[in-house]
């Protein structure tokens, strides 16, 4: 799955689409996302891990819902170092 933001360049206001690469559908159902999660307009905040290489995509690990203050894992951990960091948050 995919998500598409458009974050605003805190300088000029000028607004860049960046592209998160979300898991799968079945594992981010298992980490309590649906459908309805995230509609076009909310505001959210992601963390996450941007590329290398400067372009305007990342890999998330974790949504905020700003309206609500609903936080929601984006990606399993991969290994338990990472695992347990996630699980502290």
């Amino acid at each position: 799955m995919a998500l598409y933001l458009d974050v605003a360049d805190a300088t000029t206001g000028r607004a860049t689409t960046w592209l998160m690469d979300m898991g799968s559908p079945a594992s981010l159902a298992r980490l309590g996302w649906s459908k309805a999660t995230v509609k076009a307009g909310d505001r959210i905040v992601v963390e996450g891990i941007p590329s290398r290489d400067g372009s305007p995509v990342g890999y998330p690990y974790t949504v905020t819902l700003s309206a609500t203050g609903h936080r929601l894992r984006a990606a399993p951990p991969t290994d338990r170092s990472s695992r347990a960091a996630a699980e502290s948050r």
